[in-house]
């Protein structure tokens, strides 16, 4: 999964990055409007997902955009109802990471 934030953003996805499993690989990337961003490469993990959905939570109510790319789908967000679209999207998933890393 990639998380994408604003530069101004770094401490908050710092804050993101101290409290998953793996540390995340974070680079800096320029946009094609010439922005410069942020984008953290996250292991998901079923442990990892929790603390993710909380962050996004947390950046909802705050009015921060976050844009988090997963299995194919790009997906920004920034207002509560985009987040729960993003949440939604992640729905499930620790069952089915916590059964392939079973096997």
């Amino acid at each position: 999964m990639t998380i994408e934030v604003d530069l101004l953003d770094r401490d908050d996805l710092e804050q993101l990055a101290a409290h998953v499993d793996a540390t995340p690989v974070v680079i800096e990337v320029r946009a094609l409007d010439g922005d410069t961003l942020l984008q953290a490469v996250i292991a998901v993990t079923a442990t990892a997902l929790p603390v993710i959905r909380t962050w996004l939570l947390q950046r909802a109510e705050n009015k921060k955009a976050t844009v988090v790319s997963w299995d194919g789908n790009r997906i920004q967000g920034y207002s509560a109802k985009e987040v729960m679209g993003i949440l939604e999207a992640l729905q499930g998933e620790p069952e089915e990471i916590q059964a392939s890393e079973e096997d």
